[in-house]
Order: structure tokens, then C-alpha cells, then sequence
């Protein structure tokens, strides 16, 4: 779904028909029918497979928020399952200070007062409990499920107050439909998309610049600015405890298979086999040694220092 700039509603344009042409052969199909532009042309589209199990309501083209129509429709996707965190919190600001303190000095006082009869370990053990019943009585702590929601480095406090205020606008333009409301709430819109524009550029910026001579970090960098994630190759597994076993199990079995396929090859004999035996040695005369650095080739040895070497006892 997007702007494609193809005029769909022109059946006689060259691109119009190659473009239902590609649709054709990949089995797709479009589905609005109505005008998307102001310019009078159908170029917001959506598209879906023809096999597929998705069904779609006939799109609707709505109000022109820009120069292109909102398009709703509704489709049977079934909703993704959100996970909570469980979280433990306590209100310590909403501590009433003064008896706070109050309850802490007696609380000192009672511990202190009893402390005569007391090793320091079990004196310690209970000022953390007597703390905590304290604690516990002026800012209990509590339980609750939150969604954690992840947010881009670029969204500043002020992205966060524009997008409050075009909530609010828009939820008061529908309320009115009055075209004066819409006006303002393409402006808001106008100028949020513009400091969401500026505030992604510059965070870029400031990262490519940060990363000089990190190849690495700028590689993840650029792959990110294309879409390109790092994925895990890993198999899907419901923990990584049982995933290490199961790779270990995997290696074992193939160590185990390598065992028991030794055992049943046949042991290798040679078919021949040497007879002669080195056992004597010949004496190495200086004509021989005078004879073997003259033929030697300096361009075959392995190294400079081997070849300055010869060349010296050539000489």
C-alpha cells in the first residue's frame, strides 16, 4: 500500500497497462477504485494477492489531509500479541517527609536501645527489616503490567508535545468539520513532519560523524538507513538453555556415527612396502659443498634474508 505516481484510473497510459501487466504475472490484484490525488488520478494504491487468505473491505477514500486522499478499509488480521512486563514500583515522592523521618529516628532509637544484647550481624539484619516494614507503610510497594514500547533516538520532547497538540486538533476538527480546523490541522501536521524530518537528519549526521574510524559502526550504521537488520541464523529454539543442548546433542551424535563408522572399515595395508634401510652415512667433502651453493638459484629461496645469505657464499 502506498504512492505509486501511476495514473491506474488511465487505462490507455503505457505505464497504467505495464503496470496491470506486472500485477497479472505475479497474481496480484488492485484494489481502489476511486480518485487519490487532487490532480483527479488514482496513484494511492492497494494491493494484495489474489490467493491470499487476507480479506480486505472495499477501500474508502476519505478526506484530503494533503494532496493525497486518506484511504481506510478494514482487513481480518488478527491482532499480535502484545507482551507485558511485570514492574515493582514505589511512590516515594508521595512520602510525607516529616513522619517519615520521624518514624526513622524511632526506629533508630528502639534498635539502638536493644543493640547491648545483640551481635552486629543480627542488629544489621533487623534495621533492614524494620526499615522496609517502614518503608513499606509509607510507600507500599506495587505491581503492575506495563508495554514496553521502544522509541527512536530522533523523538524528542518536543516531537512528543507537537504530537500531543495534532492529537488534540485532530480529534477537535472531527468533532466540528469545519474547514478552518482542517487548515490548522494541516499546518500542525505540516511543521511535525518537518522537525521529524530534521531532528532524523541531524541524529544521522551526528552518528556518521561520531563514527569516523569505526568501519564497523558505520557499517551497521548504513545498513540500518537500508533496512537491512541483522538477522539471527539460529534455529528457533523456546529458550537458549535448550538450544545449547540440542546443538550439543547434535555434535555428539555426529561423533558417535564417526565412531561406529570406524569400527566397520577395514584397517588399510599397503600394498608395497620399502626394503631399503638408511644405515650409513657418506662423508660431505668441501668440493661437494662448493658445488651445491654454486647451482643453488636464488629466485626459488623462500625469503630475502636466505637469498642475500647464498649469494654471499657464492661470491
Amino acid at each position: 500500500m502506498g504512492d505509486f505516481n501511476i495514473h491506474l484510473d488511465d487505462e490507455h497510459d503505457s505505464d497504467t497497462r505495464s503496470f496491470n501487466e506486472l500485477l497479472k504475472t505475479f497474481g496480484w490484484r488492485q484494489e481502489v477504485e476511486e480518485m487519490t490525488h487532487t490532480s483527479g488520478h488514482t496513484i494511492d494504491l492497494c494491493i494484495t494477492s489474489i490467493n491470499s487468505i487476507l480479506h480486505l473491505t472495499k477501500p474508502s477514500v476519505g478526506y484530503f489531509l494533503s494532496d493525497h486522499a486518506f484511504i481506510s478499509f478494514k482487513a481480518n488480521v488478527p491482532k499480535p500479541h502484545i507482551q507485558k512486563t511485570l514492574i515493582k514500583s514505589r511512590a516515594i515522592s508521595r512520602i510525607d517527609k516529616e513522619v517519615f523521618q520521624n518514624d526513622l529516628q524511632n526506629l533508630t532509637t528502639q534498635l539502638l536501645n536493644s543493640s547491648d544484647a545483640l551481635d552486629v550481624t543480627t542488629l544489621a539484619m533487623q534495621y533492614d527489616q524494620q526499615l522496609t516494614k517502614v518503608l513499606d507503610r509509607h510507600a507500599p510497594l506495587k505491581s503492575r503490567l506495563i508495554t514496553p514500547r521502544t522509541c527512536v533516538a530522533w523523538f524528542d520532547n518536543e516531537a512528543r508535545t507537537q504530537k500531543s497538540k495534532l492529537r488534540k486538533q485532530e480529534k477537535h476538527w472531527r468533532k466540528s468539520k469545519d474547514p478552518n480546523d482542517l487548515l490548522k490541522l494541516k499546518s500542525m501536521r505540516r511543521l511535525y513532519r518537518q522537525h521529524l524530518n530534521s531532528s532524523k537528519a541531524t541524529h544521522f549526521k551526528d552518528s556518521i560523524k561520531a563514527a569516523k574510524g569505526n568501519p564497523q559502526q558505520l557499517f551497521s550504521i548504513t545498513r540500518g538507513l537500508m533496512g537491512k537488520h541483522k538477522t539471527s541464523n539460529l534455529p528457533d529454539s523456546s529458550d537458549d538453555h535448550t538450544l545449547a543442548n540440542e546443538f550439543a546433542d547434535h555434535f555428539i551424535s555426529k561423533i558417535e556415527k564417526i565412531r561406529e563408522d570406524l569400527k566397520l572399515t577395514q584397517r588399510y595395508t599397503p600394498t608395497t612396502r620399502a626394503n631399503s634401510i638408511l644405515n650409513v652415512f657418506t662423508d660431505v667433502t668441501e668440493d661437494s659443498v662448493h658445488k651445491i651453493i654454486k647451482t643453488a638459484k636464488q629466485t626459488n629461496l623462500s625469503n630475502k634474508v636466505s637469498s642475500v645469505t647464498i649469494g654471499n657464499l657464492q661470491q
